[in-house]
């Protein structure tokens, strides 16, 4: 008689076929687990991926903020009066005939002492940088000069000469000018000339001044503008010397000051050129205009006093790393849900998502109010508090959701450090990928994927 009845035998002692369809129950579970696994994955994948849409909107956002900056800085400068670029004094001789070019005599010196006070006016809720100058500017013209460039009164007219100061905007004059020439006043009035554009002007009585070899020059210039103020070498040794309560230059052209100084006060720049680092000549008959209408291949050099708005690029900037962070915290919240047990649904990965792209609005807007890093900080705190706050919410634990937030801190603090630097940015930015890279691998090697 056997003592033992079914129910009271051992697993191993149990019919093969019970054994058999509990193996395939198994497996099909760990199919079925694995399924949804690879299911969640590719739907998180795709939502970053559809992530790059609004992040590309949000792109299309900062450079229109930027644009309506610029428009500001010109609607100001039209009233205000445009930027300037000071070509001359230099004396036009007509020639006597069409076929004969207008000759111009520069000087053989230019020396131009200025006094630069920047102030800020507002458009709207941008700020646009103006100025005003006194410049004074001496030197002197070398009358031989004419005969040995043989500029002849047979071929020009010498008693139609003309003493010319180009100017960027005529709207810029503060006060009347009067140049002095050869101990004799001349009163300036405004014009056009063919090559120069905007000039103030004067006739000269040349013969009468040609009885000297050479003749000596003062004229002051009380002159406003915006952006840019630039001078054109004109004289066979042209010395400009800068002071300002801008503490922001950006010298440009194609010379560089010989001697700077810039400080929270303000700058002090000094420019020494010569007439052999030119293209100039004593006498000119075939003057253009691209001379010093156009800033990059001209001959011209100045500063740019424009207050820095750097809030537009910083935020370019920033926003090209937003792909970034949102693959990196959604692979660490789907790390948390499989090492927590707790189901996250794909919508919540999509919340998630938003505040993170949100994040950059915030950073455009806050910015536009206070200085960058302020703006920084305030849109990093607000939004790495949502988003921990959210995770405690779904996970009902601190210590994971405390895990995501302090990921986003790293990550800004990361992404900060890297807006800041420039020459090391790049080597930063591979250094910092191959750490995150490294710690993703070790995370993934640790968790069993196909285990059921």
């Amino acid at each position: 008689m056997n003592n033992f009845s079914e129910e009271n035998q051992p697993y191993d002692a149990q019919p093969s076929s019970n054994r058999n369809q509990r193996g395939v129950a198994q497996k099909g579970n760990s199919k079925l687990s694995q399924a949804k696994l690879g299911l969640k994955i590719i739907i998180i994948v795709v939502m970053g991926l559809l992530m790059l849409i609004p992040q590309h909107m949000i792109l299309s956002l900062i450079r229109e903020r930027n644009t309506s900056s610029r428009d500001a800085e010109s609607e100001v400068g039209r009233m205000w009066s445009r930027e300037q670029t000071i070509v001359g004094p230099v004396v036009l001789i007509p020639g006597r005939t069409e076929k004969i070019p207008d000759a111009y005599l520069l000087p053989e010196e230019l020396t131009v002492n200025g006094d630069v006070q920047t102030q800020k006016l507002h458009k709207g809720i941008f700020d646009v940088a103006v100025f005003t100058s006194d410049l004074d500017m001496h030197g002197n013209f070398q009358w031989s000069k004419l005969e040995e460039m043989g500029i002849h009164p047979d071929q020009y007219d010498f008693d139609g000469a003309r003493l010319l100061v180009g100017l960027g905007d005529l709207r810029g004059l503060t006060d009347n000018v009067v140049f002095t020439l050869g101990g004799k006043d001349y009163k300036m009035g405004s014009g056009q000339d063919k090559e120069l554009g905007a000039v103030i002007v004067s006739p000269i009585s040349l013969a009468e001044l040609m009885t000297h070899d050479s003749a000596e020059y003062r004229v002051k210039l009380g002159l406003k503008g915006s952006r840019n103020l630039h001078f054109f070498p004109v004289g066979g040794a042209t010395s400009v010397h800068l002071v300002s309560n801008c503490a922001t230059p950006n010298f440009q052209g194609n010379f560089l000051p010989v001697t700077r100084e810039v400080s929270d006060q303000g700058f002090e720049a000094t420019w020494k050129v010569l007439s052999l680092n030119t293209s100039l000549r004593e006498v000119m008959t075939d003057w253009s205009r691209s001379f010093w209408y156009d800033n990059e291949n001209g001959e011209s050099f100045g500063v740019e006093v424009r207050l820095p708005v750097e809030q537009y690029q910083q935020n370019e900037r920033s926003i090209k790393y937003a792909f970034l962070i949102i693959v990196l915290t959604f692979a660490t919240v789907f790390f948390v849900e499989i090492r927590t047990g707790v189901r996250i649904h794909p919508v919540q990965y999509l919340l998630v998502g938003v505040a993170l792209l949100l994040y950059y609005t915030l950073l455009l807007s806050f910015s536009e109010h206070v200085v960058f890093w302020g703006a920084y900080l305030i849109a990093s705190v607000m939004t790495i508090a949502l988003i921990t706050i959210f995770m405690a919410a779904i996970l009902k634990e601190k210590k994971p959701a405390l895990l995501v937030g302090g990921l986003l801190a790293v990550l800004y603090g990361f992404i900060y450090i890297l807006m800041q630097m420039e020459t090391y940015a790049l080597l930063a930015g591979s250094i910092g990928l191959f750490i995150i890279l490294a710690v993703a691998m070790f995370i993934t090697s640790r968790i069993k994927w196909y285990n059921s």
